[in-house]
């Protein structure tokens, strides 16, 4: 009885870990892609209005589309 309650005690100890690590894994995706669609955003904005301060400006606002 003790073997059987230790071994269903590990293996709901192997899935809390990985369900852990999956929500960490998902969290940092979803954070990557919020960042990624920001740049994208801010990029569009400055081609649209034309705020560019220089030409520096312009080549990383250009290359934010091109990646």
């Amino acid at each position: 009885m003790k073997l059987a309650l230790g071994v269903v005690a590990g293996a709901g100890a192997l899935v809390g870990a990985y369900r852990r690590q999956r929500v960490d894994e998902d969290g940092a995706l979803r954070e990557a892609t919020r960042l990624h669609t920001t740049r994208k955003l801010l990029a569009a904005t400055d081609v649209c209005t034309g705020t560019f301060i220089g030409p520096a400006e312009h080549d990383g606002a250009a290359e934010e589309w091109g990646s």
